[in-house]
């Protein structure tokens, strides 16, 4: 019997793509649904990452209860590290999640050293407090992603998680939805990524019948970069490269990882004698290889990059090999993506980037299949999740459409608070939330004055004033000005041979006797910051060396 309000919290991945995390609370229970992070785009110089503002879940860890997984995608799980640092409770997933969660533990400094990792399994369902979970496989771009059921005391809520349903007609595995929604649902959380596209997602089989082709007639080497969690178009790609009589060579660390984890696990089976390494491969196999690599979304320090700026130790691309990015370019990625494009098309290659011909097909479902997920569950209120604020409201047209009242659709922000009572909805006010930025060990929030420090660094410059104060009678000696990013060529050396000249004349006015050190120090940077304003516009940070 439903005794409490149901309350469902997005931390993040509304507005947004990446950052998924969302708190789900009945009673004095709270469990929090994934932690994942988003890779930063923009003017965040030295930033690794963003996190969700995780200060709700702390503020409330006396009723956190777990945390559950839906997969294994960077922006569902990539924070639960940062998370599992400041609370103490069981983490739930998948297989193949947990496989992937313990790695990226492994990765990140003063983690817990035995984390509590329970497997799901599906057909199983598990309690946490009062509540009864059921975990339901779902097709996803990953192996063992799961939508959610979760049966509480205040009501019945279904989180898709990230899905697809091909062809639009849900299959046997989704009848725990079903029996849910004849059941009642008062809550559906669903992925609305592809809600803007109608009809129904191509089908991977496509993808594996392009790669074939593509594999037969390239005529020397061919490079098929990929997402490295993408299990399922690795498999397509080693089947594809053994038929066309192709040595295949994993390249970059995750995705040899995520290769073996998939192998021991059983998700993966290859044919035997088809892979290869840099150092093993004959000079006829080099021109006939397959090299399945990552990078697909420009990052620096990937594969791809550091082969198409020629800093690649054992590879390079060159006139006649084939380039294949079997993956999306995700939304804010396109200014990296397209200059490696670019410089892959220099060197001679053809590059597939995009279709024509279908060399990649995505992982969520369409608006067809979007609708057949609220068919299927027949919930009493909706709530878009993951994706951009248009894909929120496209999928919220969607709902709309399936016969949902619009006070009975919720498009949410970050920190936005949705109660259900008795299926009938509310909004009683907001949470913190928010970004957290990391950089390597540091992390703080988006108004820490270190990045607008570091923004004012990359836009004005900094100049460098050394000089030394003489002894009672003495000489001053010649000071130093040295700038970086503020002038260019000889015209940033004479500003800077003028601000020299600048600290001189304050210094000979004798005010270095009569004034505090500190005075005197900022009185040369305002001179000098004075300097580079008339004459080059720029108001750089000044740091003096006074000896």
């Amino acid at each position: 019997m439903k005794n409490s309000a149901l309350r469902f919290i997005p931390l993040g991945g509304v507005g947004t793509f990446g950052m998924n995390c969302a708190a789900l609370e009945w009673g004095e229970e709270m469990v929090v649904v994934d932690a994942g992070i988003k890779i930063p785009q923009g003017n965040f110089p030295g930033v690794d990452l963003f996190l969700p503002d995780f200060t709700y879940i702390l503020e409330n860890r006396h009723r956190l209860k777990a945390i559950i997984a839906t997969h294994g995608h960077d922006d569902h799980i990539g924070a639960l590290p940062y998370l599992l640092k400041k609370v103490d409770v069981p983490v739930y997933g998948t297989a193949f999640t947990l496989a992937l969660v313990r790695e990226r533990l492994a990765n990140v400094p003063e983690t817990p050293g035995a984390p509590d990792l329970r497997q799901i399994l599906f057909g199983s369902p598990f309690r946490v407090g009062e509540a009864a979970i059921e975990a339901v496989p779902v097709d996803h771009s990953i192996p063992d992603s799961a939508s959610l059921i979760f049966r509480t005391p205040a009501g019945t809520v279904i989180h898709t998680g990230d899905f697809r349903i091909p062809g639009g007609i849900p299959g046997p595995a989704l009848e725990p939805l079903r029996k849910a929604g004849r059941e009642g649902v008062d809550l559906l959380v669903c992925d609305s990524t592809n809600a803007d596209n109608p009809g129904v997602a191509p089908s991977e089989s496509e993808v594996a019948g392009t790669l074939r082709d593509l594999f037969d007639k390239a005529p020397g080497r061919v490079f098929l970069v990929t997402f490295a969690s993408h299990i399922m178009r690795i498999s397509e790609a080693i089947h594809a490269a053994q038929a066309s009589g192709r040595k295949v060579v994993l390249e970059g660390k995750r995705i040899v990882r995520n290769f073996e984890i998939a192998m021991r696990l059983g998700y993966l089976r290859i044919p035997e004698g088809c892979l290869s390494s840099l150092d093993s491969l004959d000079a006829g196999e080099k021109d006939r290889s397959v090299y399945i690599l990552t990078g697909s979304q420009g990052e620096p320090f990937s594969a791809l990059s550091r082969i198409a700026r020629g800093e690649h130790s054992g590879i390079e691309v060159r006139a006649g090999d084939t380039v294949i990015f079997s993956s999306r370019m995700i939304p804010g990625n396109e200014l990296a993506v397209g200059l490696m494009i670019d410089s892959l098309f220099r060197t001679g290659a053809t590059v597939y980037y995009k279709d024509p011909p279908r060399v990649h097909v995505s992982g969520h479902g369409y608006a067809r299949e979007i609708a057949s997920m609220i068919d299927l569950t027949a919930p009493r209120n909706f709530v878009p999740v993951h994706g951009d604020y248009r894909n929120l409201v496209a999928c919220a047209g969607l709902a709309r459409t399936g016969g949902l009242a619009p006070e009975s659709i919720h498009v949410l922000d970050s920190g936005d608070v949705l109660q259900i009572c008795a299926g009938k909805a509310s909004r009683p006010g907001t949470v913190p939330s928010g970004r957290t930025l990391v950089d390597g060990e540091m992390m703080a929030g988006l108004t820490d004055p270190v990045l607008g420090q570091r923004r004012r660094l990359a836009r004005e410059g900094v100049v460098v004033v050394a000089f030394s104060l003489p002894a009672p009678g003495g000489q001053f000696r010649e000071p130093v000005v040295h700038s970086l990013g503020v002038g260019v060529g000889s015209q940033g050396e004479e500003v800077d041979l003028e601000a020299a000249a600048e600290i001189r004349r304050v210094l000979e006015q004798g005010v270095w006797g009569k004034v505090p050190k500190e005075n005197l120090e900022e009185n040369l940077r305002t001179a000098v910051r004075g300097v580079y304003r008339r004459a080059l516009d720029k108001r750089p940070t000044i740091l003096t060396v006074v000896l």
